[in-house]
């Protein structure tokens, strides 16, 4: 959207379901520069201003939150040319809230390190994450490779994986990792298997 061509006498952006207008830029009678800004507050809370002076011109709004997502329009009329319209589809990611990781006894890993087992014991680990949009993925990984992928969604909304281990050894050092997007925050949880020393009998 331009305005270089003809001088824009008014701006209005609507929200798909509120029937009026949640923002507007009049300068009907008078120049840009006192052109007087409104918006709605129940919407939009004080967070957004419409910068008339960049190239394009945009609506900014500020501490972007999940309730901020939809469909939005902007209508521009002009002195002499016709209106124009154009729509924008705004995604918010949401990061995941908790990350939990449970031992085979369904007991949370408060300090990160589970044991001691004995070497070559079988275990389960449980990771559940909560909260986040869209629903994120659980993985689990050990240093730079990926072990398991197979997560499943819960009724509740919660995502849930379980790693099965397989004869425990020293070096057993795993990472989870729950993401929803290339650019939300990953939250990392990194657990150490420590298992007890064999002992090892005369012969």
């Amino acid at each position: 959207m331009t305005m270089m061509t003809d001088k824009v006498t008014l701006v209005i952006w609507y929200k798909e379901g509120n029937s009026k207008p949640i923002y507007s830029f009049d300068a009907r009678g008078k120049s840009l520069q006192q052109a007087i800004h409104w918006s709605d507050e129940a919407v939009l809370k004080s967070k957004a201003y419409f910068y008339y002076e960049n190239n394009p011109p945009a609506l900014r709004i500020k501490n972007v939150k999940q309730e901020d997502a939809g469909l939005y329009r902007c209508r521009v009329d002009f002195q002499k040319s016709p209106t124009k319209n154009c729509r924008i589809d705004l995604d918010v990611l949401v990061p995941p809230s908790k990350l939990v990781i449970l031992d085979e006894q369904g007991a949370a890993v408060l300090n990160q390190l589970v044991g001691p087992y004995q070497e070559s014991t079988d275990i389960n680990l449980t990771c559940v994450s909560s909260g986040g949009v869209p629903t994120p993925k659980v993985t689990w990984w050990r240093e730079h490779a990926l072990l398991d992928d197979s997560f499943m969604i819960l009724p509740d909304g919660t995502v849930k994986n379980v790693l099965y281990l397989e004869k425990l050894s020293r070096a057993d050092l795993h990472t989870v990792s729950s993401t929803n997007g290339r650019k939300s925050e990953h939250r990392n949880r990194s657990t150490e298997v420590s298992p007890q020393s064999k002992q090892i009998k005369p012969g």
